[in-house]
């Protein structure tokens, strides 16, 4: 089934994060620190990192590149980030973990697949520890 597929490149992805899909804050995320100064909450705990969209991406550029942002200057967070996914009908979510150097961002993935078969992607983060 193609959406099985394209749902386990992506987990393949997520999993073999390298240090080419790591950046560090860009101004959008210096900025937004500010605003994110209170903690966010999940479950009660606080969470040392957040999803930010910046850039095109997917097919016909219709989909915005998801990155998980470090909040820390000085610690290395562990996020749980929760992938919901839907290709037409079928649907699902995954859970994996990332982990994100202080003061930076690590692409995960694009809100829209690369295909013509509408596959689409939603970010968030579930859990983090420093």
């Amino acid at each position: 089934m193609a959406s099985l597929k394209e749902v386990a490149e992506h987990l393949s992805t997520l999993e073999n994060l390298q240090d080419d899909n790591i950046f560090p804050w860009t101004d959008v995320e210096r900025e937004a620190l500010a605003e994110y100064a209170r903690p966010a909450m999940a479950g009660g705990r606080a969470l040392n990192a957040y999803i930010s969209y910046q850039g095109s991406c997917g097919f016909a550029n219709a989909g915005q590149q998801a990155y998980v942002v470090n909040k820390l200057s000085n610690a290395v967070v562990n996020a749980t980030v929760r992938v919901r996914w839907s290709q037409g009908v079928s649907n699902g979510q995954y859970d994996t973990v990332v982990a994100i150097p202080a003061g930076s961002r690590a692409l995960i993935g694009c809100t829209r697949g690369n295909g013509v078969t509408g596959s689409y992607y939603e970010y968030s983060v579930v859990g983090s520890v420093p």
